[in-house]
């Protein structure tokens, strides 16, 4: 479907990014990340309309993910 928002899903569990993934899949193409550093190096990447993160990852966790995406005046349009 031409249009389709990109919504990146960043969580460590599995389970959370599969349901998540499912739920979120009728609002847009959902790509995922396994830690805040995996999702940004996608959001370079893939330009998601939105990001839904987890708090609590390993090596980048969610609050900081957010701090650095909005600190970035390529990425601080974003809503996390």
């Amino acid at each position: 479907m031409a249009g389709r928002r990109t919504i990146l899903l960043a969580d460590d569990a599995e389970l959370f990014r599969e349901l998540g993934s499912l739920f979120l899949a009728r609002s847009g193409e959902v790509v995922t990340a396994r830690d805040g550093a995996e999702a940004l190096a996608r959001i370079s990447h893939e330009r998601p309309e939105v990001v839904v993160a987890d708090l609590d990852m390993p090596r980048l966790d969610g609050a900081e993910l957010c701090r650095r995406i909005k600190a970035n005046p390529e990425t601080r349009a974003i809503p996390v």
